[in-house]
């Protein structure tokens, strides 16, 4: 399956019966997962959610990485964002988040959008900020596991947060953070509204 999915654009869906994370986060990163017993309207729902996506993903940047490893960046981006812990360390960010990827694997990941997985979790971690507190002033002493003052300014700084103000929505976050440096910030911004839904 894996190799047939390399070669072709098609998203493949999974129907089945087995239940575990594993075999979840594969499907989805395949193109989706429906369970027995099934109900039609989910697979069709599933199948309309590609169309949409490829109709809406089809463009001309070259510089564009491929769609499978746009997933993967923004699944275990996104996994950070929604979780309830910081990490700090990429070991940690792996067994947290990563379904237990090593440091290796994690530097894989983030080679195509020619990132470091330290900047990438930076960006997750001031994504965790966003998702759990927009619009709203936080004390990031209490949610990020940062004790040293002067690298609080510098992440803060980077992730264009600032004490005393209201935290950013999703989209001035994107415009206004410096800590992730990827040649195409707008599919990242695609990838995230594709998995945030």
């Amino acid at each position: 399956m894996r190799s047939r999915h390399r070669a072709s654009p098609v998203p493949i869906v999974i129907l089945t019966a087995f239940d575990g994370t594993a075999a979840e986060w594969a499907a989805r990163r395949l193109g989706g997962l429906v369970h027995k017993p099934w109900d039609p309207d989910d697979l069709v729902a599933l199948v309309r959610k590609h169309v949409e996506l490829n109709a809406s993903t089809r463009d001309t940047d070259p510089g564009r990485p491929p769609a499978y490893a746009l997933d993967r960046w923004v699944e275990v981006v996104l996994a950070t964002a929604r979780g309830e812990r910081d990490v700090t360390t990429q070991a940690e960010w792996g067994q947290t988040y990563a379904h237990g990827a090593s440091k290796t694997t994690l530097q894989r990941w983030c080679k195509p959008f020619d990132v470091t997985p330290d900047d990438s979790l930076d960006f997750a971690s001031a994504l965790r900020i966003v998702v759990h507190h927009a619009g709203r002033p936080v004390n990031f002493w209490n949610v990020l596991d940062i004790a040293d003052p002067k690298t609080m300014r510098q992440f803060l700084s980077q992730s264009g947060l600032a004490e005393g103000l209201p935290v950013p929505d999703l989209r001035t976050f994107l415009r206004t953070q410096r800590s992730f440096r990827i040649t195409s910030l707008h599919a990242v911004e695609r990838g995230l509204g594709r998995f945030s839904g």
